[in-house]
């Protein structure tokens, strides 16, 4: 318990046309927090605290610099280019 787990998701595009508006959705694990501040991403972050149904919460650090209420996370990419396009989001979460 305590330690900080650091997660990545890698999105690559293997087609022949640029993809846009593309949305990677992940729950927080069970078990673990969500730790504020920790996701590094040149998409744009959205943040639940409903498992999911909307993407309107805003995390706010407790003083163990986690917010207990984040269930998932989604981050939207503009565009991942054609033909071996790639993206990435990196996050962390801290175990219970």
């Amino acid at each position: 318990p305590g330690a900080v787990v650091e997660y990545t998701i890698d999105v690559s595009n293997t087609g022949s046309t640029d993809a846009t508006s593309v949305e990677v959705t992940d729950p927080i694990p069970a078990n673990t927090s969500f730790v504020v501040g920790g996701v590094t991403t040149t998409g744009t972050v959205a943040y639940s605290n409903d498992s999911g149904a909307t993407y309107a919460y805003s995390p706010v650090a407790d003083a163990n610099g986690v917010d207990l209420a984040v269930t998932n996370l989604r981050v939207t990419f503009a565009s991942v280019a054609a033909t071996s396009g790639t993206a990435q989001v990196v996050f962390e979460v801290k175990i219970d």
